[in-house]
C-alpha cells in the first residue's frame, strides 16, 4: 500500500512539474509593436548590421513647429522598431529660447524611453529666414534648413572642416525627410534593392545612393544658361554633360553617402542654393541645387527606386513587393515579402472612408486622452475600389488600375499601424491607467475640426 501511495505521489509530481514548465514557457501574446508589417529578410539584415563596423548617422531637418514634433516622434519610434543602429538626429532650426527648452525636454524623454542614440541638434540660425529676400516669402525659403543644418551638424558635431577632418569621413550619412517612417533598417549593403546586373551595391567614396525623383533633367534645364553663376566657376563638369548623363542626378531622400562625399555635397549645395533660389524662386530649387552640386562635383548617384514609396501613381518607386502581394496579405504582418526602406507620407492616400493626409492631422495626437486611429479591415483592398478624401474628391480604380487599390491599402495599413503603435508606446511611457486606447479616431473628424477652427 505504501509503495502504491508513493507511486501515485510521484506521478502527480511529474504531472505538476510538466504543467508548470509548459506554463512558464508559453509565449506571451504578440504586442502591438510586434504586429507591424515587417520584411521577411529582417533576420538576414540583422546579421549584416551586426557584422558592419561603419558608423551610421541618420539625419533629418525640421523647424520647431508642432506638426514636425509628431512627425519626429513617429520617425524616431519607427527607427526603434526596425532596430536601427548608429545615431538618429533631428536637426532643429528656428526655435525661440522657450521652444528650445521644450524641445530639449521632449528629447530627453525620447532618449530615456527609446534610445540614447536618438538626438537633437539645434542650429544657431533659422536659415530659411536668413536667406529670405522678400518679407513673408517663407514658404519658398524654409527648405534652406535642410542642407544648411546638415552642414552645421557635420562641422560642429562630426568635426568636418575645409582643412579636411578624417575622423568620420568613412562613416555612412543618411539624410531623410521628417515625414518618413522606416520600414527596414539602413545597412550599407543594398543588394536586395539594386538590379543584379549592377556591380555597385554598397556606398563608398565616389559612390552615393539616392531615391530617384520625378524631375529628370529639369534641374539642368532651369540652370543651363547660368551654370557659371550658380556654381561659381567657369570650368564645371556640368558643362560637359548631355543626354542620359544628366539622368544620374535627380535624386532625393534617402540621400546616402560617405562622410567625405556628403560633406563635399552639402558644402557645394549650400553655395548654390541661394543663387538658384534668386534665379528661379520656387521650392523645387532646394532639390535642383543638390542635383547641380553633385554634378559639379562629379558625384553621380546610384538611383534606387526601391528605397521609397510615396505616390501610388508613380512607377519609379518601391512598389514591386506590394504589387505582387496577395490582396488579402497587404495588411497582414509579414504579408508583403519585399519592402522598401521608407514610407514617405507626403502624399494623401486612402480607400473608402479611410484616408490619410498629414496636413490635416491632429498635431496633439501623442496625448493620453487622444483616441487611436480606427483601423481599416485587413481585406480593405477587396472591399473598396475607390477613395474619398473628405474634400469632395473621389477616385475610382478598375481593371489594370487595381494595383493602385493595393498600393493605397498597404499605405493605409502601414501608416495606421505605425501611428497607433507609436501612440500606444507614448501612452505606456507617459500616461496612467486612464489612458485612451480606443481605436475610434477618423481623418474626417480631423477635417471637420480644422474647418471649425480647432487646431
Amino acid at each position: 500500500a505504501l509503495i502504491t501511495v508513493l507511486v501515485v505521489l510521484y506521478a502527480l509530481f511529474v504531472l505538476y512539474t510538466s504543467f508548470f514548465t509548459k506554463r512558464i514557457n508559453v509565449r506571451k501574446p504578440q504586442s502591438v509593436q510586434s504586429m507591424r508589417i515587417r520584411q521577411s529578410k529582417q533576420v538576414e539584415r540583422e546579421k549584416l548590421r551586426g557584422s558592419q563596423q561603419q558608423e551610421i548617422h541618420i539625419l533629418f531637418s525640421t523647424s520647431c513647429s508642432s506638426s514636425q514634433d509628431w512627425q519626429s516622434y513617429l520617425l524616431f519610434h519607427s527607427m526603434m522598431h526596425v532596430q536601427q543602429t548608429g545615431n538618429v538626429t533631428r536637426l532643429i532650426s528656428g526655435c525661440t529660447p522657450e521652444e528650445r527648452a521644450h524641445q530639449e525636454e521632449q528629447m530627453q524623454e525620447i532618449q530615456k524611453s527609446m534610445s540614447s542614440r536618438f538626438n537633437a541638434y539645434f542650429t544657431e540660425l533659422d536659415f530659411g529666414k536668413k536667406f529670405s529676400m522678400k518679407q513673408g516669402d517663407w514658404h519658398s525659403f524654409k527648405y534652406f534648413n535642410k542642407p544648411f543644418s546638415v552642414l552645421a551638424y557635420m562641422q560642429d558635431v562630426l568635426g568636418f572642416s575645409s582643412s579636411g577632418s578624417r575622423k568620420h569621413e568613412n562613416d555612412l550619412i543618411v539624410l531623410l525627410d521628417p515625414d518618413m517612417i522606416a520600414l527596414q533598417s539602413f545597412v550599407n549593403d543594398f543588394t536586395e534593392f539594386v538590379p543584379e546586373s549592377q556591380e555597385t551595391k554598397r556606398v563608398s567614396h565616389g559612390h552615393m545612393f539616392g531615391q530617384p525623383f520625378g524631375y529628370g533633367k529639369q534641374w539642368f534645364e532651369e540652370a543651363k544658361n547660368n551654370i557659371t553663376y550658380l556654381v561659381g566657376s567657369e570650368e564645371s563638369p556640368v558643362n560637359r554633360l548631355s543626354g542620359d548623363d544628366l539622368l544620374h542626378y535627380h535624386a532625393g531622400p534617402p540621400y546616402i553617402g560617405t562622410g567625405r562625399d556628403f560633406y563635399s555635397l552639402v558644402k557645394t549645395w549650400c553655395d548654390i542654393l541661394p543663387r538658384y533660389q534668386e534665379l528661379r524662386g520656387h521650392f523645387m530649387v532646394e532639390m535642383y541645387s543638390a542635383s547641380l552640386a553633385a554634378a559639379h562635383l562629379g558625384l553621380p548617384f546610384h538611383l534606387v527606386p526601391d528605397f521609397m514609396i510615396s505616390d501610388y501613381s508613380v512607377q519609379n518607386e518601391g512598389w514591386s513587393g506590394i504589387d505582387s502581394a496577395d490582396p488579402n496579405d497587404l495588411c497582414v504582418p509579414g504579408g508583403v515579402k519585399r519592402l522598401p526602406l521608407v514610407h514617405h507620407y507626403c502624399q494623401r492616400f486612402g480607400l473608402g472612408e479611410f484616408f490619410f493626409n498629414k496636413h490635416i492631422f491632429n498635431n496633439g495626437f501623442f496625448d493620453c486622452q487622444q483616441p487611436l486611429i480606427r483601423e481599416p479591415p485587413r481585406n480593405v483592398a477587396l472591399i473598396y475600389n475607390y477613395t474619398h478624401y473628405g474634400d469632395g474628391t473621389n477616385k475610382t480604380w478598375e481593371g489594370r488600375d487595381y494595383k493602385y487599390v493595393k498600393r493605397n491599402a498597404f499605405m493605409l495599413c502601414s501608416m495606421t499601424s505605425a501611428l497607433n503603435e507609436a501612440s500606444t508606446f507614448y501612452k505606456q511611457q507617459h500616461c496612467g491607467d486612464d489612458a485612451n486606447y480606443e481605436k475610434t479616431w477618423m481623418w474626417h473628424e480631423a477635417k471637420a475640426r480644422r474647418e471649425i477652427g480647432h487646431r
